[in-house]
């Protein structure tokens, strides 16, 4: 018997990451797929047969493969849905924090993230890196001052650290135009927060 489930559903972030996967899912996943989308090695497969094991997971046999569904009759499905779904309001809890003080301020083009977040890879040390593009050098000034007063609060509130780039327009335009790696790195990782969607501002 287990006097401390969670121990067992959440031990590893392979449970939590195929968790992920499935949960939001009504057909049945293998082995493999589940993984793929749970961006997880080999080694989920004995994560799989462990939340097999507490029935956490139905796990079906079809075609010499088993197959994988969230069990909704388990007694702890209805939390494990709750702890995703308040992991999705989190993040875009935070993006909307972000969207708020960027949309106060006038004379933005466009706002992204980019680097791990928006690439999800980020780990629990990584900054969120941001990307805001203005029209003048005020702008700037203005949009960064806004960003470096805003970060205490989102460290307090999600235990983000913000890694903010503000930079016109016309910079990053001349930087794109020099092949400059970071406007190459945003250009292929970008999320946009607000504004325009950013590469419509390479070409003026």
């Amino acid at each position: 018997m287990l006097f401390d489930p969670f121990d067992a559903v959440l031990g590893t972030t392979s449970k939590v990451r195929l968790l992920r996967a499935l949960v939001p899912l009504s057909q049945p996943l293998s082995g493999r797929e589940a993984a793929r989308r749970a961006g997880v090695s080999h080694i989920a497969q004995r994560a799989l047969e462990e939340l097999a094991s507490i029935r956490v997971l139905n796990r079906d046999q079809s075609g010499g493969q088993y197959l994988y569904t969230f069990n909704r009759e388990h007694a702890l499905a209805p939390a494990i849905e709750q702890m995703f779904e308040a992991e999705g309001r989190f993040t875009d809890g935070i993006i909307q924090r972000l969207r708020d003080v960027i949309d106060r301020t006038k004379n933005v083009e466009t706002a992204v993230v980019f680097g791990s977040a928006a690439r999800g890879e980020a780990k629990p040390s990584s900054d969120l890196d941001v990307l805001v593009l203005v029209q003048s050098p005020r702008a700037r000034d203005d949009m960064y001052t806004a960003l470096v007063d805003a970060s205490p609060s989102l460290v307090s509130a999600f235990g983000v650290r913000l890694s903010p780039v503000v930079l016109t327009v016309d910079r990053f335009q001349r930087q794109h135009a020099e092949g400059d790696p970071f406007v190459a790195e945003v250009l292929r990782d970008a999320r946009r927060i607000s504004g325009r969607p950013i590469d419509e501002l390479i070409d003026g």
